[in-house]
């Protein structure tokens, strides 16, 4: 019990600030300021679980796993990688002809991106993604206390493995979402400049708490 209650002291700045990416919304600045209360409401956790088709223990470990090995990173990579062996002014034909729409979109942002990213690519959206979920399945009972921070700890470790400081990990935070969210979100980073900035920039963000380096 002492062990994982000093475990959970070290590693809770870590999960205010990855969290804080997740967050939006009317409330979101408060639960950003508050992070308490962001797994306060069952039904909103539950309801959040269900987004990434995590209705009980088995399912969500399964899926926590698969945020650790690869998440959307992987896929992201892999476009990349097909688009980088293109010469510039054929990838924009390779992707107008893509008949898949979400493909066509995944293969859009992965383009927008191609060399502008650090090399941890979109791994922050895996990291804090796979960081709120742990949370929200110890909320749903899906999880112990220990294995919650087992795995917050994994995460935070692949985070730190990628990124060296929280601008970079912003930005491929960003990216992650604009890629996973589709055409139906695609205004997502220009929506959410302010928020980042606060988060970036303001002496009460969780960033402030806590360094990646």
């Amino acid at each position: 019990m002492q062990q994982t209650m000093e475990l959970a002291g070290a590693l809770q700045p870590y999960v205010d600030a990855m969290t804080a990416l997740c967050i939006e919304g009317r409330y979101a600045d408060y639960h950003v300021q508050n992070p308490n209360r962001v797994f306060s409401k069952t039904t909103d956790t539950r309801n959040t679980l269900k987004l990434w088709k995590i209705e009980n223990a088995d399912g969500l470990k399964e899926a926590l796993e698969w945020f650790l090995a690869e998440g959307m990173r992987k896929e992201f990579a892999d476009l990349g990688g097909t688009l980088s062996v293109l010469k510039a002014e054929k990838r924009a034909g390779y992707i107008e002809e893509t008949q898949d729409p979400v493909l066509r979109h995944k293969l859009s942002v992965a383009n927008q991106y191609l060399g502008r990213l650090p090399a941890g690519g979109i791994a922050a959206y895996d990291c804090s993604w796979g960081v709120f979920i742990s949370c929200a399945a110890r909320k749903m009972v899906y999880l112990t206390e220990q294995e919650r921070w087992d795995y917050v700890a994994r995460f935070v470790a692949l985070a730190k493995e990628n990124y060296s400081d929280w601008n970079d990990y912003t930005a491929g935070f960003a990216a992650g979402a604009a890629y996973a969210f589709g055409q139906k979100r695609s205004s997502y980073i220009s929506d959410n400049q302010a928020v980042f900035a606060k988060l970036l920039r303001s002496r009460f963000s969780p960033f402030r708490k806590v360094q990646l380096n």
